[in-house]
């Protein structure tokens, strides 16, 4: 039976949020908002129930892009492209991409902190936000206290040193970054180090990094050997 068909007016939070999560699994998205929104209605300070929501929102704007993206792609092969707009979400939303999905999450996540101030998850989704933004202050305030949340959490060391970094504060971001580093030693780590290292022009550091770099990394590798190469 369609939704709009079916009351669930009566129903309680618990049987709301299991129906909602099965209209989702099966596509409804729309649908299964709708029925989160009246399991928040019901509990407006749950802080769990926002975030699920969020969470449901932000995955459904990810698929969003990535449809719009692939059409995109299609539309550049066949010469029926549209001017590259300025703001890439923008552009996006030429081919399908629902920027209103992701503006949600961004609001539940809000909603979530607003009850549950611990939820390093809901957090680390608004500082990433700001940090796209080029927010970078108010990001870097985000960071610190994921980091103080989740202290096992290498993204948010890396992307808190990287704010740094654009910030100007380089000794702050070479330290962040080493933490990063131990924490998650991969290729995209050891680069922004590298990075880090190069724009102090320490470069006995920035070999040392290259070196680690390369057998993770060869493409960030020459990237950090690149000496025009000062950008982030």
């Amino acid at each position: 039976m369609a939704f709009g068909c079916t009351n669930y007016d009566n129903l309680p939070p618990d049987q709301l949020t299991t129906k909602g999560r099965q209209l989702y699994q099966e596509g409804n998205i729309d649908d299964a908002f709708k029925l989160f929104k009246k399991a928040i209605k019901l509990k407006p300070d749950s802080a769990d129930l926002h975030f699920e929501l969020g969470s449901m929102y932000f995955r459904a704007s990810q698929k969003s892009y990535d449809d719009a993206l692939q059409r995109s792609l299609s539309a550049a092969m066949s010469g029926d492209r549209h001017k590259q707009d300025p703001d890439n979400d923008k552009e996006m939303t030429r081919y399908g991409y629902r920027l209103d999905l992701y503006t949600s999450a961004l609001s539940e996540f809000n909603e979530t902190l607003k009850y549950d101030p611990s939820n390093w998850k809901a957090r680390y989704f608004i500082g990433t936000d700001l940090f796209n933004h080029k927010k970078y202050n108010e990001a870097i305030i985000e960071f610190q206290k994921i980091i103080q949340l989740a202290p096992d959490y290498s993204n948010g060391f890396s992307l808190l040193g990287e704010a740094y970094s654009r910030t100007g504060q380089d000794q702050l971001a070479i330290e962040t970054l080493k933490r990063a580093v131990k924490l998650e030693p991969d290729g995209w780590n050891y680069y922004q180090l590298g990075m880090a290292y190069k724009r102090i022009q320490n470069w006995g550091k920035v070999e040392e990094i290259a070196q680690k770099l390369k057998p993770l990394d060869e493409m960030r590798y020459k990237a950090l050997k690149d000496p025009s190469n000062y950008s982030w």
